[in-house]
């Protein structure tokens, strides 16, 4: 039962390892493109027609454009070679968790706080250098949070859920342990059989105490003593002795 039940934890690990590894490896290579994107769609900026709004100041962080985006890059970019180079699997997708946690807040400052309408500056100018409408890109972010939040989300409840089940097995095999230990099976006691088992009874000659052995059914029989001939009447060890005449 406990080879099964290991068995079964790993069987357990083994489906939901294919699960985190792709939602990590997505998430990456995700990261790593926006952040190639957004490096080189600011650096090649040397129009002149633009280059007051990349000096401009970012209305939340009240940093530069221009910083802010190639900050953005540089983070993406540095976040993408760390979920490739790291093996736990757990730590991986709580980092794509808050990185989508992170996106929402923005999102929500720049909303409710800010009072900037969607799609932002930031996006029409992502929008304007890959030649795209505004609209998809923003569009195309709320999905990358959808799919970290959510995603992340349902990753980490799974592996609650895989603990805790794995947690409950290994308390059950504890508990059939211990209990083999506390209640070992003891080998059932045979009965010593009593001295006349089989109808044999013994009884000591009246005359020389010589030991003889006859059948249950020879009770109330006279024999010769086979020690010292004298006539001995057959009887039960616990009825009185009777001396015969020779």
């Amino acid at each position: 039962m406990t080879a099964k039940t290991e068995n079964d934890g790993r069987t357990k690990t083994e489906r939901v390892t294919p699960l985190f590894k792709g939602y990590i490896y997505s998430t990456a290579a995700l990261l790593g493109s926006i952040g190639v994107m957004l490096i080189l769609i600011t650096w090649h900026c040397k129009r002149r027609e633009i280059q007051p709004w990349l000096n401009s100041h970012d209305p939340l962080f009240e940093l530069s454009n221009r910083t802010v985006l190639l900050l953005a890059g540089v983070l993406h970019l540095a976040f993408s070679g760390w979920l490739f180079a790291t093996r736990d699997l757990v730590n991986r997708v709580i980092a794509a968790l808050c990185v989508g946690l992170n996106y929402l807040v923005y999102r929500v400052a720049m909303v409710w706080a800010m009072e900037i309408t969607t799609p932002f500056p930031m996006e029409n100018f992502v929008a304007w250098r890959i030649r795209v409408k505004p609209q998809t890109v923003d569009l195309c972010w709320k999905l990358f949070i959808a799919y970290l939040v959510i995603g992340g989300s349902a990753l980490m409840l799974l592996k609650l859920w895989q603990s805790k089940q794995l947690k409950n097995e290994a308390w059950v095999r504890h508990w059939l342990k211990t209990r083999d230990q506390d209640s070992p099976r003891q080998k059932p006691v045979i009965p010593k059989p009593p001295d006349n088992a089989g109808g044999c009874i013994k009884i000591s000659c009246p005359h020389c105490g010589g030991h003889i052995a006859f059948p249950a059914h020879g009770v109330g029989q006279k024999i010769a003593c086979p020690h010292c001939g004298a006539m001995v009447t057959l009887q039960k060890p616990d009825d009185p002795p009777k001396e015969e005449k020779v």
